[in-house]
């Protein structure tokens, strides 16, 4: 299932549950005004912090598009990764386009998604 988001109603609000050790993996899909936003160019990157705006960052990644110009990205925390969280977290996905890009000549910085990224003890690991 892919997740559409739509850029006039950003950032979405969405939180997360994964038990530790598993891979959270969720597909994206950037539209604005229901036509595809194209990604060429744009930096793709998902924090998680131990707790909404303090805290230390405890994973952080930039993610590739998937289709660049088809306005998709998979978000993705990595099972080496929540084998080290216990606990609520806060995550959120940041886009930043650069001045000269297709989707936004001036450049433009939005955070996509953010939520509660709770992570859960896991019978086995």
């Amino acid at each position: 299932m892919v997740f559409h988001v739509d850029f006039n109603e950003l950032p979405v609000a969405r939180s997360v549950r994964v038990l530790q050790g598993d891979t959270y993996c969720e597909p994206y899909e950037l539209k604005l005004n229901d036509a595809v936003l194209d990604l060429t160019g744009a930096t793709i990157t998902l924090a998680v912090r131990r707790a909404p705006g303090r805290g230390a960052v405890v994973a952080k990644h930039e993610i590739a598009a998937d289709n660049a110009v088809a306005g998709t990205f998979t978000a993705v925390v990595a099972a080496g990764d929540t084998a080290q969280m216990l606990g609520e977290h806060w995550y959120e996905v940041e886009i930043a386009w650069a001045a000269g890009s297709p989707a936004f000549a001036d450049g433009c910085v939005k955070t996509v998604v953010a939520g509660g990224f709770s992570v859960y003890e896991d019978a086995l690991h």
